[in-house]
């Protein structure tokens, strides 16, 4: 008997014999653990098999049996070696069953969480690549806990207020010139504005509340600019390359907005200061908002609540969410824009405004 020393035999068929049924044909695909739990007891039953007749049973190619052997010999420590009479693979000593990935009751718990959150991804580009990964870590797991996933799904679920519409086929487009760094065009029409064809340097691609945005040097204005997908039409990507600015990281461009917007280029930052009644304070201390945020306890339940970001809009917006239970103090210029949006709104609404 002969030892196998560094890789499983080329081709996992001993020379001279003979290619067989699991060559030259369409092949089925399982799940590498189902394929290394079945190629364990083949091994366990001591009939000296090689790739090629396990082939033959498993449907894949006997390329995959060599894979599958050499991950278990040298990642998993399973005596395999090869038995040059017998012209097959055989345990060099007794082996207990193949373990299988166990997982506690709280660990299947959040997997089920998990998966029940992918549904907020469902109608984007990644909703089928989260599932196909989902199902090949589930299929490592064993039968140690076990419980109806149907019953858990009556008990939690995922809910968004909507799903931007995106075009897939503009997406993956995007998202290939953004890995190859290559210029595009576009169409790009802003709310209540014509489209308008613009031409950039695709840089990063960011999800924000189930939507997607290109952040990309625009050649035309010289600057870093935030384009909305769904806004976007006519993608062209041509063949000209480009250098991304290595001082561009996502982190430093995100860094001091609210949530998205970072602001104009240079903009300096912006002391923020808001009022929550007592009911609006309790709201608003259910999450961290902002990195900078700092929380001060006032009389009667009230609270202040100071940051720095560079752009005011999107905390405009986000004073305006609290109907009246939230108030900003400072800067003037953020007072000033939440009043003007409150009298557009009640004019809108029949009211003076």
């Amino acid at each position: 008997m002969k030892k196998q020393s560094k890789s499983i035999r080329p081709g996992g068929n001993p020379k001279g014999a003979r290619a067989g049924g699991a060559q030259g044909r369409t092949l089925a695909t399982r799940p590498p653990l189902v394929r290394i739990q079945q190629i364990h007891a083949a091994l366990a039953e001591r009939k000296y098999p090689n790739a090629i007749t396990l082939a033959e049973r498993l449907e894949v190619d006997p390329k995959t049996i060599r894979r599958d052997m050499e991950v278990m010999r040298d990642q998993l420590n399973y005596p395999i070696e090869y038995d040059e009479s017998k012209r097959g693979f055989y345990y060099a000593r007794p082996v207990s069953d193949m373990p299988l990935m166990k997982a506690t009751e709280g660990e299947l718990m959040a997997l089920l969480v998990a998966r029940q959150a992918l549904q907020s991804y469902e109608g984007t580009p990644y909703a089928h690549v989260l599932e196909t990964a989902f199902k090949k870590l589930t299929s490592m797991l064993g039968d140690e806990v076990c419980f109806s996933a149907e019953d858990f799904t009556d008990a939690v679920s995922f809910r968004s207020e909507g799903i931007g519409i995106l075009d897939p086929a503009l997406y993956a487009a995007a998202s290939k010139a953004v890995l190859e760094r290559r210029d595009v065009a576009f169409d790009y029409a802003k709310p209540g504005c014509d489209a308008e064809r613009r031409h950039a340097q695709p840089y990063h691609l960011t999800w924000m509340n189930r939507e997607s945005y290109l952040i990309a040097h625009d050649l035309d204005r010289g600057a870093l600019r935030m384009f909305k997908l769904a806004r976007m039409a006519g993608l062209a990507v041509t063949g000209h390359t480009f250098a991304r600015d290595p001082a561009f990281t996502p982190e430093k461009y995100f860094g001091n907005s609210f949530a998205l917007f970072p602001g104009e280029e240079g903009a300096k930052l912006k002391d923020v200061q808001i009022r929550f009644t007592q009911y609006g304070a309790q709201l608003a201390k259910e999450r961290t908002w902002h990195k900078t945020q700092k929380l001060r306890e006032l009389p009667g339940g009230e609270m202040e609540m100071e940051l720095r970001v560079a752009n005011l809009d999107e905390i405009k917006r986000w004073v305006l969410k609290f109907c009246g239970e939230a108030r900003a103090l400072e800067p003037p210029e953020l007072v000033k824009a939440i009043r003007a949006d409150l009298r557009r709104m009640a004019r809108a609404h029949g009211g003076q405004g």
